[in-house]
């Protein structure tokens, strides 16, 4: 008499049996609770920063609600000026951070585009030409080394698209 368990009905069986049901509310709840503390404490300040940088018009209300090229315009102007408790500059890892944390928090909120489309491609690289345009070498950096710096802050700047021969080291 062959065995109502053939080894195909048991696989099938055991595969259901390993795996409950989830609702996506279960698996908000996961990550929400799971979520890092200090970087929900960093994207709480970096938007309040930002908030607090709209014009006085815009500060009722919510950065959701702001259409995205009206956003985008201020989210690029906040990043040019904001500037440390010291008054100096943030470096542009940390311009880079305060980018994402409003991408998340819009991205939280199901803002209505896209968080990719928010800082426009274009002004991403007009931003990072700024920060490549503002190096400037340290008293006791080598010529290599601020050469180095300066090949890495124009990764980023997407000069690609003219060539080699655009970024050129005078000497």
């Amino acid at each position: 008499m062959a065995s109502s368990n053939t080894p195909e009905k048991t696989a099938k069986n055991s595969a259901s049996e390993r795996f409950v049901s989830l609702t996506d509310k279960d698996v908000e709840r996961f990550v929400e609770a799971e979520a890092n503390k200090n970087t929900q404490r960093k994207l709480h300040s970096d938007i309040v920063s930002m908030k607090s940088f709209l014009p006085n018009e815009n500060k009722t209300r919510q950065l959701q609600d702001i259409p995205p090229p009206e956003l985008d315009a201020y989210l690029i102007s906040f990043l040019l000026s904001v500037r440390k408790k010291s008054d100096d500059e943030y470096e542009p890892t940390t311009l880079r951070g305060i980018i994402a944390s409003v991408e998340r928090y819009l991205k939280n909120l199901r803002y209505i585009c896209a968080t990719a489309s928010l800082v426009q491609r274009s002004t991403v690289e007009l931003f990072e030409r700024y920060l490549f345009k503002q190096i400037s070498q340290f008293r006791d950096e080598t010529v290599d080394q601020f050469v180095c710096r300066l090949r890495q802050q124009a990764a980023n700047c997407d000069f690609a698209e003219f060539g080699d021969d655009h970024v050129r080291i005078n000497r």
